[in-house]
């Protein structure tokens, strides 16, 4: 696949909106790459990619999903 047509999601709060953490040892190749949320302050080495095209209908499911989780409780 071509560069940029994938989108990094939070695996905490499911948004997209990970940026990439600027640490000395990540970026020289190191340690693993961390990634910071800027939604829910997710910090972690773990990102969800998602294709940029279908980002529409995860976002309808997601919101769904998590709705029906709060109706339960």
């Amino acid at each position: 696949m071509a560069h940029g047509t994938y989108v990094k999601i939070c695996p905490k709060c499911m948004k997209p909106g990970l940026r990439f953490g600027r640490e000395f040892w990540s970026a020289a190749g190191i340690t693993p790459a961390r990634y910071q949320c800027s939604s829910c302050g997710y910090n972690g080495t773990v990102a969800l990619e998602l294709p940029i095209s279908k980002l529409k209908e995860f976002a309808k499911k997601g919101v769904s999903k998590r709705a029906a989780k709060k109706k339960k409780t």
